[in-house]
Parts: structure tokens; sequence; C-alpha cells
């Protein structure tokens, strides 16, 4: 895992294995003190199903779950996001995108959360907005 996770990592965390096509429910058992090439190593235990032919020692790919929220409205994680430092989204309504100020609650790699300034079943434009140079109200073509 990355050196910058250590710091939230904890025994006992919730895992994900991801081994021949199936997610197998694991659970952190040891976080090594040591640092390797800006890497912190770590140990999982499998619940009740374990992979089979599974080597021990073997590495695979496996999700440790920082924080788990459940009933928020996420989206996916875009350029949109560092453009406005996460205050504004362009709404997509009636083929005009409209600039509306929005407040991003939790991040991750592939969405963000969206905490304020928009609803279930908006859509927005995640990619870059760089060339709407700040418009209130962009006309989208095709």
């Amino acid at each position: 895992m990355p050196e910058s996770y250590a710091d939230d990592l904890r025994l006992g965390m919730p895992a994900e294995v991801n081994y021949g096509q199936r997610i197998y429910p694991a659970t952190v058992t040891a976080i090594s003190p040591q640092v390797k090439q800006n890497q912190v190593t770590g140990r999982v235990r499998f619940g009740k199903d374990v992979p089979a032919g599974l080597r021990q020692s073997q590495r695979v790919a496996t999700r440790i779950v920082i924080e788990s929220r459940d009933g928020v409205l996420k989206v996916e994680r875009g350029p949109f996001v560092d453009a406005s430092g996460g205050r504004i989204a362009y709404l997509v309504e009636d083929g005009m995108a409209r600039r509306k100020p929005i407040k991003l609650g939790a991040t991750s790699i592939s969405a963000v959360e969206i905490a304020s300034g928009l609803e279930e079943g908006d859509q927005i434009i995640v990619s870059g907005v760089d060339s709407f140079e700040n418009a209130a109200v962009v006309r989208l073509t095709d």
C-alpha cells in the first residue's frame, strides 16, 4: 500500500481480495512499521471462504476499506474536480450546461461524494471544463 495511506490503516479493518474473478472478504491482521520504496506491507486473513489454489505469500489485488459510507451521492472523479477545486460543476439540462456551485465530501481514486449542490439524477460534466472559461451557461453540441 502507498506510504501516504499508512496512518489510516488499523488492525481489524475490512479488506476485499480480488482473486479468480471473485471478491473474498478479509481482515487486516498485520501492518509493517517499515517503509520500503514508498510502500507499506501488510497481511490480511480471509473470512469463511479461502480461494482455491491460492498459495501462501502469493501477491493478490487487495482493497482495504478505510471508510464506507451508505446513502451518499457520488459521481465519477474527473478533471472537473481539479479545474474548480471541487467548488463548481456544470449541470446538463436541455442541451445546456449551467455552472452550479457544489460542495464535495469524501474523495477516492475513482469517485467523489457530492455533499451539496446536486441531487440524485442530475447529470454533470465530469471531463475537463477549462474550455468553458468559467462561463455561466454553455451550449452543448455534438
